[in-house]
């Protein structure tokens, strides 16, 4: 309602213009309620998110948001602003929502943000709000970390997971405690509270070392936590009972020379056996036993040596042993050779066999020495004696003797030798003369 009025102070006259506005109660033509005058208002903010003082908030947070109006409904114009530095905006807008897109939130870090409005009448509002993120989640170690050896080819991991901890992150060496998680060989990275490490080398030390991982932000644990064991040793492959025994004599010059290899874990084997003759056997991948090597062409009177190596896969037995071949069986010549005259074409040979002697050989001739071959053969046999016939009388013979080995088709490199005469050929009775009763012949 509009009404004018004046006044007059001295000479001097006011004009007055006054504006109100009614309020309840509402006019009528006996009354007008009570009368107010009108003026701007200023804009509100409120509600804010995150809100006022909020603590443990996260670092992916990506906006702010808060309410602003103006109970004159003008068109307000605002921005937001944050400390440190993590986004901004601004806009004209009425009554509502607005926000303010934000990135890069550190941990334990507390932001400020101000939100200014102003409603282009003389009417502002002015906020500020703070929030502080969540510290990070960064795990703790694993504890009771454990290695537990199971063989000679597997460790037994076992360990309670670390608090904030997603995934435990163990890495081992054998050289000694790894020190980061890039330091060797990854064996394990998931969920669990324990592994099985296989497939190792039996006799050695593994070092592992255990990291806890913290899935939401992405980050290991600061320190870790370490443990080792050492798998068991290996027996390597032994060997015994080898034939002709280490060092053996008087062996025959074609033989059958074995071992035998065995392996007290069970492991299959690879072997060889060689001969310093150059022959050899070998096999691969074998259950343990007897192995042999046939071994022939052998020269008399001959040490030789044996090597024989050995493996499971993970150790190597190695030893060599020597044998030797016996003399050549060169018989001894026959002894007490005799030559008797049984007759004019008759001479009876007797003799004892020499040592080593399967046969004797015995040849004849007219003279009183020889090689063997150039006489003539009369006996070559098992026996001692034998007589010697169709010879011409009153001849002397002459005979030498050899002694004969089968095995060793040698012959004594000695000879007996024996000689006789055989009688002259008896006379021939011619007859008597009647006459003079002579007798003659």
């Amino acid at each position: 309602m509009l009404s004018l009025g004046s006044s007059a102070t001295g000479n001097t006259w006011f004009r007055h213009l006054f504006v109100h506005k009614y309020v309840d109660p509402a006019p009528s033509w006996f009354s007008f309620g009570t009368w107010q005058s009108l003026g701007n208002t200023p804009p509100t903010v409120s509600n804010p998110f995150p809100s006022n003082g909020s603590t443990d908030v996260d670092v992916t947070l990506s906006q702010l948001s808060v309410d602003i109006s103006d109970p004159d409904g003008d068109t307000m114009t605002w921005t937001i602003e944050t400390s440190p530095n993590i986004g901004n905006n601004s806009g004209s807008s009425g009554n509502g929502t607005i926000t303010c897109s934000i990135s890069g939130l550190q941990y334990s870090t507390t932001y400020t943000w101000y939100v200014n409005v102003s409603d282009g009448d003389g009417g502002v509002a002015n906020k500020t709000y703070t929030f502080t993120t969540r510290a990070q989640y960064i795990p703790d170690p694993p504890t009771g970390f454990t290695a537990t050896a199971n063989g000679r080819f597997q460790i037994d991991l076992s360990w309670t997971k670390g608090s904030n901890a997603d995934k435990t992150v163990i890495v081992f060496k054998t050289t000694g405690y790894p020190t980061s998680v890039s330091d060797e060989t990854t064996v394990y990275n998931d969920t669990g509270t324990s592994y099985s490490h296989t497939g190792l080398t039996p006799g050695t030390t593994y070092y592992y070392s255990a990291w806890s991982w913290n899935n939401t932000d992405n980050v290991y644990s600061s320190s870790y936590t370490t443990t080792s064991n050492t798998t068991d040793s290996n027996n390597p492959p032994s060997l015994s009972s080898e034939n002709p025994a280490n060092g053996s004599t008087n062996q025959e010059l074609s033989l059958t020379w074995s071992i035998s290899i065995t392996d007290a874990d069970g492991d299959n084997i690879d072997w060889s056996i060689e001969c310093s003759n150059g022959q050899n056997n070998s096999g691969t991948n074998e259950a343990g036993g007897t192995k042999s090597l046939s071994i022939s062409g052998l020269s008399y009177n001959t040490e030789y040596k044996v090597w024989v190596n050995a493996t499971d896969g993970y150790d190597w037995t190695r030893e060599w042993y020597t044998f030797t071949t016996r003399a050549e069986y060169t018989p001894d010549p026959p002894s007490s050779f005799t030559a008797t005259t049984y007759n004019s074409t008759r001479i009876d040979l007797s003799w004892t066999k020499g040592s080593g002697a399967d046969y004797t050989y015995v040849e004849r001739n007219t003279v009183a020495s020889w090689s063997k071959g150039a006489g003539v053969l009369v006996y070559n046999d098992t026996g001692t004696s034998y007589g010697d016939t169709g010879l011409n009388a009153g001849t002397t013979y002459y005979y030498q003797a050899w002694s004969y080995n089968i095995t060793d088709n040698a012959y004594s490199t000695s000879y007996a030798s024996a000689s006789n005469l055989t009688k002259p050929e008896p006379p021939v009775f011619l007859g008597v003369k009647k006459t003079d009763e002579d007798m003659y012949w």
